[in-house]
Parts: C-alpha cells; sequence; structure tokens
C-alpha cells in the first residue's frame, strides 16, 4: 500500500522524492529505493522520468469554445 501511495505522488510531481518517502512511512528514499524496485520492478527515478514522458493534458489543449 505504501508503495501504490509513493507510485501515485511521484507520478504526480508536486513533491520532491525524500518528502513521498517520508509521507508514505519510510525511513529515507533509499530505504523507498529498494522497495520500489522490489514490487515495481523500476526505481522511484525511472518513475519521475516516466512521468516526464507522458503527455501533458493541460499543454495544447485548445479551447473547447471556439
Amino acid at each position: 500500500q505504501r508503495i501504490g501511495a509513493a507510485k501515485q505522488l511521484l507520478l504526480q510531481g508536486t513533491l520532491p522524492l525524500p518528502e513521498v518517502a517520508a509521507r508514505v512511512g519510510f525511513a529515507d528514499q533509499s530505504h523507498l529505493g529498494r522497495h520500489c524496485k522490489a514490487l515495481l520492478g523500476v526505481t522511484p527515478k525511472m518513475l519521475i522520468k516516466e512521468r516526464k514522458n507522458l503527455p501533458n493534458p493541460h499543454k495544447n489543449r485548445r479551447d473547447a469554445t471556439k
């Protein structure tokens, strides 16, 4: 459950990695990283990179009223 919550926070991109780790109950970002890699097969940094590659729904949004 903590890894799932951390994944959601990392994909939102509003908090730095150490803050995410603390909020979901890990001692530090290294502790989060070990568990994330073991359970998801990716590191938190990989999730952050994935987020950056996702399309931004707010970017290049056309005005629907035109």
